[in-house]
């Protein structure tokens, strides 16, 4: 019986902005709680039939404070998330670049182009549709990176065979790490 094994997380399409998807989420719930926090006094005191017909009257100055003082906040923790889980941010980094290097050299399958009229009528939307992105899958345990793509003998086995060279520059590229010993 196969013991189960944690592969990793897996690369998929949607990958290809992880970095900034994960700053806005982290943003946006930090700024919304911040606001409502601080503004909670005011929308408890609230009468709501009027509201929208009186505008906020005499508070703008304070929900504009409040409002500077939760996009600050919000920036404030992304930095500080930043600077306290710099292995958690070079994973999201790390998967980023491998789903575009997919992306990018066409690694996958396509089912079919399909073309929509978009907003504007002179400039024709087409779309991709993948039919099968290859399995890979990302894990890093103890500083190394283990990275599992699955070969399935198609058109695009020989790069994914050579892919280790590409990626031992890619995702290292202008990083440089230092080893402390504990003798100073």
């Amino acid at each position: 019986m196969k013991h189960f094994r944690y592969r990793g997380k897996r690369i998929r399409p949607s990958d290809k902005d992880l970095v900034f998807q994960a700053a806005c989420g982290v943003g946006l719930t930090v700024f919304f709680l911040s606001f409502v926090l601080l503004n909670l006094w005011n929308i408890l005191q609230s009468r709501w039939r009027g509201w929208f017909v009186s505008g906020v009257g005499g508070h703008r100055v304070y929900l504009l404070f409040t409002t500077f003082a939760a996009v600050v906040s919000a920036v404030a923790m992304i930095v500080l998330l930043r600077r306290l889980f710099p292995d958690a941010v070079r994973q999201l980094m790390h998967r980023q670049k491998l789903a575009r290097m997919v992306l990018e050299n066409q690694w996958y399958e396509q089912a079919e182009q399909t073309t929509q009229q978009g907003f504007f009528k002179d400039l024709p939307h087409t779309r991709t549709k993948i039919a099968r992105f290859p399995r890979m899958y990302y894990r890093m345990e103890n500083g190394l990176l283990h990275i599992q793509v699955e070969i399935t003998m198609g058109r695009y086995q020989e790069a994914l065979l050579h892919l280790e060279s590409k990626l031992e520059s890619g995702l290292y590229a202008g990083q440089v790490y230092r080893q402390y010993s504990g003798a100073a």
